[in-house]
Formats: structure tokens, C-alpha cells, sequence
């Protein structure tokens, strides 16, 4: 899951890496085999970050970037790489609202103010909260402001298949002072990215499928949830006469197909 999402971002917004894996000159890599819509082009935009995750634009017009390492930076727009907090405990995801930089941490969500104008001193970040797991399995955090004015945070599953009952398998959403804490949507797996349709406003998100069934099965998937309480169900095997589906209504597994648990932890069906 690491790689594909990864390449996403690298063709989308910018390539980087860590040092380890980046050529001294980056001109060597091959950013001509992207296949790109008409009308666009990708070039590297920076390079030397250590790994590099999501990514939000500042208000300044830096790019700010979260890590599964122990950094955070920001990108000038003479792309200058600045390191705007180091030491924290994986801190994948950022946002921008109000002018103020939100990072999310493995259980923490802090808040550095006014950030467009201390880039290069942030000081010290608030904590919005710190209540969320701090079981590691699929805990980085992409998160992001939705058309209600509220903060987005998705909570994986802490195994490849499992049951743990909330927050766990959900996307969340707070207020930006860390109240009000609240589950959107239920039954997922790790959901790496989301956003909100233009006119519709309808949640439209990632889940990425179980492991060790290779690298085709199951898919993995794009729902929508067009409002708070949806569950969507993710796929745990294959059928054999016809593909699972998933759904962001509020509906058990389909009657037509038998679904096995397939985790060691569990061997019930659903019929």
C-alpha cells in the first residue's frame, strides 16, 4: 500500500524520497514516464525530504508536509525546505485552516498557529487532542478539513483483519479545538485519503483492502458516504461466482454471497 500511494503523490504534486533513495542529481529521475491529462506536466518540485506523506498548502503558499518518520516541513515558494517540527511520533497528517497548521500525530492532533508567519520559528504546537489509539498498526493519519468547518481523522484498524469496535475502522471528525468528537463513517479498514464533492458536499473515500491475498486482492476502493452514520463494509475474501462489493449504505453483506473472515481471530460468515 506504501508504494501505490506514494506514486500517487509523486505524480500529482511532487516527487521525493529519502535521501537513500534519490539520485544526487534529479534530473535522473524518469518523471517523462508519468503519463499525465492534457495540459499537465510533473517536474520534481523537492527533493531530500525523509519520507515524505500528505501534503497541504499554506496560506503563504508553502506546501506543508507530514512524515512517517519524525519531521514535519514546509516548502517556501523559492522551495526552500524547512523543518517546522522534528521528534514527534509519526506525524502523517496535515491541514490548514484559519491560517493555522494541524498535524496529526499517531494519537495527537496539534495545532501550530498562525503558521503562514513563523516558518522559520514555529515554536512550540498546541495539543487540540490527544485521545486518540495509540495502537500503531495503520495509524498514520491523512487528514483534512470538510465543508462544515470540521477537522477529518480516520482511525484504522490495528490488524490486518479485525473487529475492535470504535474508533477503530472509522473516520472521525472533531472541531478545531478538539471537541465535539464525533464518528462519521464505520467499517473500514484504513482509509489513506478523502475529499468532498464541490456541489454535492458527499464524503468520497480510499480503503485500502486486507493483505497477504496478493497484490490484486482484494481491490482496494474509492466510497462515498453522503452523510454521518454510513457504513461501508470492506472486503475480506473473494466470491466465487461474482466480486464483492462494498457499500457506504447501511446494509449487511449482500444474501447472494457467502463472506468468510479470513484473520485467524474470527471464522464467522455472513450470509
Amino acid at each position: 500500500m506504501m508504494n501505490r500511494f506514494a506514486a500517487v503523490t509523486a505524480a500529482f504534486f511532487f516527487v521525493a524520497a529519502a535521501p537513500a533513495c534519490l539520485d544526487a542529481d534529479d534530473s535522473n529521475l524518469p518523471v517523462q514516464k508519468l503519463r499525465m491529462p492534457a495540459g499537465f506536466q510533473a517536474e520534481v518540485y523537492a527533493s531530500g525530504l525523509d519520507r515524505p506523506r500528505e501534503m497541504a498548502l499554506g496560506p503563504s503558499g508553502a506546501v506543508f508536509v507530514g512524515t512517517s518518520g519524525d519531521k514535519v516541513y514546509a516548502v517556501t515558494k523559492e522551495r526552500k525546505i524547512l523543518t517546522i517540527a522534528e521528534k514527534l511520533d509519526g506525524p502523517n497528517g496535515v491541514a490548514v485552516a484559519d491560517g493555522d497548521l494541524y498535524v496529526a500525530e499517531i494519537s495527537r492532533i496539534l495545532r501550530f498557529k498562525d503558521i503562514g508567519t513563523k516558518l522559520a520559528a514555529p515554536g512550540t504546537p498546541e495539543v487540540v487532542t490527544n485521545k486518540y489509539p495509540d495502537k500503531r498498526h495503520h495509524a498514520w493519519k491523512f487528514i483534512a478539513f470538510g465543508p462544515d468547518g470540521k477537522l477529518y481523522v480516520p482511525v484504522g484498524v490495528p490488524c490486518n483483519i479485525c473487529d475492535e469496535g470504535d474508533p477503530f475502522g472509522t473516520i472521525t471528525r472533531i472541531n478545531k479545538d478538539g471537541s465535539g468528537f464525533e464518528v462519521f463513517a464505520r467499517g473500514l479498514r484504513n482509509s489513506v485519503g478523502f475529499d468532498w464533492h464541490p456541489e454535492t458536499k458527499d464524503l468520497w473515500f480510499t480503503d485500502n483492502g486486507r493483505d497477504w491475498l496478493g497484490d490484486d486482492l482484494p481491490p482496494d476502493e474509492l466510497n462515498r458516504a453522503p452523510k454521518a452514520g454510513c457504513t461501508s463494509v470492506f472486503r475480506i475474501a473473494t466470491a466465487r461466482t461474482s466480486p464483492i462489493r462494498s457499500t457506504a449504505r447501511n446494509a449487511r453483506a449482500p444474501s447472494s454471497h457467502r463472506w468468510r473472515f479470513l484473520s485467524r481471530r474470527t471464522s464467522r460468515d455472513w450470509a
